[in-house]
């Protein structure tokens, strides 16, 4: 859209330049307006590529961001799996040492945290 009100204005002004550049007499308030055009052109052409230019590296950076995100939501899932893994394991073992405690005549080891709870208080 930026684009076409930039092509737009670019024709009117040269209706303008055009205009007064063919007069044959421009007084110097002539001269006023269509320097204050073509200036405006400028203006807003560089503010236009500019702006181009910043969403060019926001769409990159956008694009960074998405797959960092998306490679560390990967790490996340991998960890909360093996801490899954580790849990079982825990369990397991705890579940062992409970049945050779019970051969033995041995008293079964206290468990002092709840590993399902995921407490992390290790008071």
């Amino acid at each position: 859209m930026a684009t076409h009100i930039y092509g737009l204005l670019s024709v009117v002004l040269s209706v303008v330049f055009f205009y007064v550049g063919f007069q044959h007499d421009p007084t110097w308030r002539d001269i006023l307006l269509w320097a204050a055009g073509w200036m405006s052109a400028f203006m807003f052409a560089l503010f236009l590529h500019s702006a181009m230019r910043s969403q060019k590296q926001g769409a990159q950076l956008h694009a960074a961001n998405s797959e960092t995100i998306g490679r560390l939501n990967g790490e996340v899932l991998a960890l909360e799996e093996k801490v899954q893994r580790l849990k079982y394991e825990l369990n397991r073992r705890n579940q062992t040492l409970d049945v050779v405690a019970g051969l033995g005549g041995m008293t079964a080891a206290k468990v002092r945290e709840i590993v399902e709870g995921g407490n992390t208080d290790h008071g």
